[in-house]
């Protein structure tokens, strides 16, 4: 039985390991191809070792088990010309872009936060309308404005991970609540930092409108992804 992202192309970031790996193995699963991408190198101020070239043919190994495609190089995300080199070999041999997973970051030490303003959305929008894109790790602290971008731009989307639910933005609740129901979905964050029973039990209390609930924990998701 063909998987629900059949025919579709991923474009996924940090995909040699943890998250990203995660992420292109489950899409994989359910039919789509890969481009991925991942610095495959250390960085001078980051005290851990970080991914590996090693790591990222793991990767490609688990992909191509699955019997689909995938294109995997060596990227840092930082190179904007090398970046959109990479996309595009990845686009020549694979047709297209369906989903872009942005995963590739560091816990490093404090330095300041610009690469993640969701405002970089904006222009990734304007240049890629065709693209439909979701937030990860709920656009903290600029909650606000991602509410205003995804009032402009039809294809953005938000998701709740990395949020316990009695912490979800009152600014997405509400948003939910009015004009976007059909822009916002549940992410959780089990087995990483929440537990399932810890979940269920704050989701009961999020003040959502009846016909919110079944667009967040399943249609959204389905249509968005599929």
């Amino acid at each position: 039985m063909a998987g629900l992202l059949e025919g579709k192309v991923a474009f996924i970031t940090g995909a040699a390991r943890g998250q990203g790996r995660s992420h292109a193995v489950r899409l994989a699963q359910e039919g789509a191809d890969i481009i991925a991408v991942d610095i495959c190198a250390q960085v001078e101020t980051v005290g851990y070792p970080m991914a590996t070239l090693e790591d990222l043919a793991e990767t490609v190994a688990q992909v191509e088990a699955l019997d689909r495609r995938i294109v995997a190089t060596q990227v840092d995300v930082r190179d904007r010309a090398a970046l959109q080199a990479a996309l595009d070999a990845g686009i020549a041999q694979l047709g297209g872009v369906d989903i872009v997973l942005a995963n590739a970051g560091i816990a490093g030490p404090r330095l300041p936060s610009h690469v993640q303003d969701v405002m970089h959305f904006d222009r990734v929008c304007y240049d890629f309308p065709e693209l439909t894109l979701c937030t990860m790790h709920g656009c903290e602290p600029w909650t606000a404005l991602a509410v205003k971008l995804m009032l402009k731009w039809p294809g953005l989307h938000y998701s709740t991970s990395a949020f316990a639910p009695k912490h979800f933005p009152k600014a997405i609740i509400n948003y939910a609540n009015t004009r976007g129901a059909d822009k916002v979905m549940y992410a959780g964050y089990f087995p990483s930092g929440l537990s399932l029973e810890r979940i269920f039990t704050e989701l009961r209390n999020v003040p959502f409108k009846d016909e919110v609930w079944p667009k967040f924990l399943r249609e959204n998701a389905l249509r968005v992804l599929n």
